[in-house]
């Protein structure tokens, strides 16, 4: 099985279709608490940052959590081309993107 039918199979393809969406237009998209949703360029599973997109930098949220959560962030390593990946642990999350870049 590919990795892509994996990562279906476990998060539903629906969600892929929404992340693959998001990756190239950036919109907002389902609200709290759904599994995957996207608000102001900031991705979520359920409650959880898992990537926010700062110009052309995607900042991923590497810690560990569920099993559909890290095949979700697996998928967004592995299909965010047009960005600078950035992987960051939860922590970096917890604070505002400009304070931790040193600026706006």
């Amino acid at each position: 099985m590919s990795f892509l039918k994996k990562v279906e199979v476990l998060s539903g393809a629906k969600e892929i279709s929404k992340i693959e969406k998001w990756l190239v237009d950036k919109q907002d998209f389902g609200k709290e608490p759904d599994q995957v949703w996207a608000k102001d360029k900031v991705l979520y599973s359920y409650k959880t940052i898992i990537a926010k997109i700062r110009g052309n930098t995607l900042y991923l949220n590497t810690t560990k959590y569920s099993n559909t959560t890290s095949k979700l962030q697996s998928y967004i390593k592995n299909n965010a081309k047009d960005f600078t990946v950035v992987e960051k642990d939860e922590k970096f999350f917890k604070t505002s993107m400009p304070e931790k870049l040193g600026g706006k």
